[in-house]
């Protein structure tokens, strides 16, 4: 039927544009490790996080919005990259007679499987690299900031990547809806 065709086709254009494909999946995994690493990080220390939630440190929470203004800015120029890219191909599946809907699932899919695939590996390899840099730290630093995990952390984690995901929907579907019409 025809979500199976939107899925089958969603793969075949994955595969077909593999090195824009690959940036867009590198971005998000890379952002999905660093977010996961940061706010470890933050709820490891003991003046990291409590500087934050009791608002007594103004550097301490610029520190935190930029670091999620960067991200942001990093997954809004690759969806950007990766969806324009797909402007041509859009167009030819309207002229064709795609529906709007038809259009917006196609892209959508890809969207999902590339998230799907990109975000837990980079929470997976934010998981691997702590006693790393437990070890680095320790021996640059000479400190005694363990980096653990959260599970603190980890709901911020998942609101900012969940924001994420749906930030980059909305893009989405905003860019399929202005070449519909």
């Amino acid at each position: 039927g025809a979500p199976e065709m939107t899925f089958r086709d969603a793969i075949r254009s994955l595969k077909e544009d593999k090195s824009r494909t690959f940036f867009y999946w590198i971005t998000y995994f890379l952002t999905s490790m660093f977010i996961f690493l940061f706010f470890n990080i933050m709820m490891s220390d003991e003046n990291g996080m409590g500087i934050i939630t009791e608002g007594s440190d103004f550097i301490a929470t610029f520190i935190v919005v930029v670091v999620v203004v960067i991200c942001l800015m990093c997954i809004q120029f690759a969806n950007n990259f990766y969806v324009r890219s797909k402007g041509k191909d859009i167009a030819v599946r309207l002229v064709w007679g795609a529906t709007f809907n038809k259009v917006t699932a196609y892209l959508l899919v890809q969207t999902l499987i590339i998230m799907a695939l990109s975000i837990p590996l980079g929470i997976l390899c934010g998981i691997i690299l702590i006693p790393a840099l437990n070890a680095l730290i320790s021996s640059v630093m000479h400190t005694d900031l363990v980096i653990s995990v959260h599970s603190d952390a980890n709901l911020l984690v998942g609101i900012l990547m969940g924001m994420i995901v749906v930030w980059a929907t909305a893009l989405n579907l905003s860019f399929t809806y202005t070449n519909a019409a």
